[in-house]
């Protein structure tokens, strides 16, 4: 049974006139009646601009809503090019409801030049007056100091880096050593920069701004700058509201993020999306590490503890990680090991990290400027990773999922937030 789907176009992305490029011959096909998908027609004509790069978008939007939404698409690739194409659309963004026989779908197109945020590429936030602060002061810092980053930015201060956007192959390639079904390789673009933070957060960190010690590894000689861990997606962003993402947009007040944010004139801090976190672990690389090199085996790897903390130099293999023992055992100091390309930290390995989408078994071919994930599911994106993994879930492509309220000593996490807008400076 087919459904039939109100059609417009819509204009063009401001600044690109009509009469260079249009997309004609627009059809949709409903999948099935309640399946949520449509299947989308559509021919690219005119000329496309030789300087710049052009991404199309897909709007579908109720008769009452004034404005179109942009749905998530699968499709080969995220970048307009001339002739017939064929992409299949997901309606299932509850802003649009149940009903699919009366929805108008759109096509949009956006030239896009990927610059740089310009001015202080870091930024530190300081906790040094713990949880009851009234404010914590940011600063804006140009370049990383000549003794490097010292222990303070794992302690008292949250150390955050500029991102770039840009566009990156998410996913592993068929026949990388270790790689699991749901890793599919596609094509994802960024076009917001972000600041993402260039450790993990610490015990530390986290008692400065909640003034309590959930993590396992905490012998008191070294438990400040090692990850926290034992902290649940639901304590981070909260259990009421927080834990709706993206449903629902806010964080619960007395969350961590709802408490940093409180305290900071940046609003915005939040987990980093699955897409987000990808992109920066990777730094430009497209190898299964994110120092640019292949594993060894899938289980154990003789050369990868010169690069992460992970099952086979952390003693989980043998039995010798008891949780209060120093950071030669289980999780390692942050920043114990050599950056990737852009200067970030423990990607691969040390703990798997909670990204705020909700976990889909498949990333298929999903397309879609700064991609949020999945609108519903049982379970949260966990990345990178831990100290208790074999080599195979330290890759960059690793994915796994966990329980919202879950709380485990070998996943952690890291912030990231919008660039700040001269009001939050």
């Amino acid at each position: 049974m087919r459904q039939t789907v109100l059609m417009t176009v819509l204009g063009l992305w401001a600044g690109w006139a009509a009469a260079q490029i249009a997309a004609s011959n627009l059809t949709v096909r409903m999948e099935s009646p309640k399946a949520g998908y449509a299947h989308v027609g559509y021919d690219v004509v005119g000329d496309l601009p030789t300087d710049k790069q052009m991404f199309m978008s897909i709007g579908v939007k109720r008769p009452d809503q004034k404005k179109p939404i942009t749905v998530a698409m699968y499709s080969e690739s995220p970048e307009v090019q001339p002739g017939h194409h064929e992409v299949m659309v997901d309606l299932h963004d509850p802003r649009l409801g149940a009903r699919y026989d009366k929805l108008a779908v759109s096509i949009s197109f956006l030239t896009y030049n990927f610059g740089k945020v310009e001015g202080c590429p870091y930024i530190a936030i300081d906790l040094s007056a713990g949880p009851t602060a009234t404010n914590y002061p940011v600063a804006y810092l140009n370049e990383v100091p000549k003794e490097g980053w010292g222990d303070e930015y794992r302690t008292d201060k949250l150390l955050l880096r500029v991102v770039n956007p840009g566009t990156f192959q998410m996913g592993s390639s068929t026949g990388e050593v270790g790689r699991a079904s749901n890793e599919d390789l596609h094509a994802a673009v960024l076009l917001e920069p972000y600041f993402i933070g260039v450790f993990e957060v610490t015990q530390r960190q986290w008692e400065q701004v909640m003034g309590s010690r959930p993590s396992a590894f905490s012998a008191d000689t070294d438990y400040a700058t090692r990850p926290v861990e034992r902290v649940a997606y639901a304590q981070i962003r909260g259990d009421i509201n927080g834990v709706q993402w993206p449903v629902r947009k806010g964080v619960d007040a007395e969350s961590f993020l709802g408490r940093l944010r409180a305290k900071c004139a940046i609003k915005s801090f939040d987990l980093p999306t699955e897409a987000q976190w990808e992109f920066a672990c990777r730094a430009g690389t497209r190898t299964p590490l994110s120092n640019g090199k292949a594993l060894g085996g899938a289980d154990v790897d003789p050369s990868l503890g010169e690069w992460v903390r992970y099952r086979y130099t952390s003693g989980a293999s043998d039995g010798n990680c008891a949780f209060d023992a120093t950071a030669a055992y289980g999780t390692a100091k942050v920043g114990g090991f050599a950056p990737n390309a852009w200067g970030l930290y423990d990607f691969n390995g040390n703990v798997w990290e909670w990204c705020r989408d909700w976990y889909r078994p498949s990333l298929g071919g999903l397309v879609r400027v700064d991609p949020p994930g999945a609108w519903h599911g049982f379970a949260r994106v966990i990345r990178g990773g831990g100290w208790n993994s074999p080599a195979a879930e330290c890759r960059s492509a690793s994915r796994s999922s966990c329980m919202p309220d879950a709380r485990e000593s070998y996943i952690g996490f890291r912030l990231v937030c919008n660039v700040p807008k001269e009001a939050d400076k």
